[in-house]
């Protein structure tokens, strides 16, 4: 084939097409996460709501506030590539400080602590953000048989949190980084914990501990 003008660039735009096409797909790839696990509800989900719900857990009607270590938890919710999920309805719920939930199904002799909220609902801004206050929760032991589960073992301390996107739900919870316990969890033994975990951020300003964790929903 005679050589022309037109052949050449031809050549040069396909040549140029290819690893450009490569480099996009590379992009694409590199911008999806790994969805957030969906975890079990667990027994505890307060079917009969406190009457405060907002995002500080830590205080009651301007009451005195709970026990325990105050933490900040923040991050973004985000569907499978990235995008900010705006809107998107958020509750959370755990256990005090002494590893307790105001439930009646919690039948421990650990005390219920009348200061602490224990649940709450935030909604995320614009920019997929949510933000809330509260109580580091205590860790619990499981006894052999309950919740269905013939072993026994130590439940982390851990948050449980309700996602409701614009065309998923996600039923999730949040690991503490650094906590020896989580491997020992049998609750989770079944998911990547990795992606549970949140980041630690260290002591802000306000003297809380700040932790970060982004929420991904595969279909948003």
């Amino acid at each position: 084939m005679t050589m022309t003008r037109r052949n050449a660039l031809g050549q040069i735009a396909a040549s140029v097409a290819v690893p450009l096409a490569g480099s996009l797909l590379f992009s694409q790839r590199a911008f999806a996460a790994p969805p957030t696990p969906f975890t079990d509800i667990g027994p505890f989900y307060p079917v009969a709501r406190p009457a405060e719900q907002d995002s500080d857990l830590t205080m009651i009607a301007n009451g005195k506030r709970a026990a325990g270590t105050v933490i900040e938890v923040s991050g973004r919710v985000l569907d499978g590539r990235g995008a900010p999920l705006s809107r998107t309805r958020i509750e959370i719920w755990q256990a005090n400080a002494a590893g307790k939930y105001a439930h009646a199904g919690d039948t421990s002799a650990v005390a219920i602590d009348p200061r602490f909220q224990g649940f709450g609902a935030i909604t995320t801004d614009a920019r997929g953000n949510y933000r809330f206050v509260t109580i580091m929760p205590g860790a619990y032991s499981i006894p052999p048989g309950a919740f269905g589960r013939a072993e026994g073992g130590i439940r982390p301390p851990h948050i449980h949190l309700d996602v409701s996107g614009r065309n998923d739900r996600l039923i999730t919870q949040m690991l503490f980084p650094g906590d020896a316990r989580n491997d020992q969890d049998v609750v989770l033994a079944h998911v990547d914990r990795k992606l549970l975990l949140a980041t630690d951020r260290g002591m802000g300003t306000s003297g809380a501990r700040r932790f970060e964790w982004n929420i991904i929903l595969a279909n948003g």
